[in-house]
């Protein structure tokens, strides 16, 4: 099975206070999907619905470059409505960047462990599927976005 954050999708921030928010996110999903019997490829198209809480506990300045480094933690919940349905659960290290002089705009970086869980796992349909993959399965968050703000 392959699968990825995707590339574009529409977030909204709710600022809880200063260090604190929440964003809700919605973007498109497509699962991929290969039979272990005959190499028959399956598409499921969808959505995919997230929240992810991030508390940063130190910023730096960096005067030479009028920027800002937030670095904190972060939880993150994902599912992805489709045929196939997946959730993820993840904690882990955030860091966003953004300039005095433009801070409608920022750059983040996620990294940590998640947690993936295959809610179509025990589907008897989907037998040939399940060979390469488990019902709960470890793995790595690595993000990098881009947030545009009005």
């Amino acid at each position: 099975m392959l699968r990825g954050e995707g590339v574009i999708g529409v977030s909204y921030r709710l600022k809880f206070k200063k260090d604190a928010w929440a964003d809700l996110n919605v973007q498109p999903d497509l699962r991929v999907l290969i039979n272990q019997y005959n190499d028959k490829i399956k598409l499921s198209p969808g959505i995919k619905l997230g929240a992810e809480f991030d508390f940063f506990l130190k910023r730096f300045y960096k005067e030479r470059r009028q920027r800002v480094r937030a670095n904190g933690i972060f939880f993150r919940g994902v599912t992805a409505l489709n045929a196939y349905p997946v959730s993820t659960l993840s904690l882990g290290w955030c860091s966003e960047y953004f300039r005095l002089n433009n801070f409608k705009r920022s750059f983040m970086l996620n990294l940590g462990p998640a947690l993936v869980i295959n809610h179509w796992f025990d589907d008897p349909k989907n037998s040939p599927y399940t060979e390469s993959a488990f019902r709960y399965m470890p793995s790595v968050i690595f993000k990098v976005q881009w947030h545009f703000f009005q």
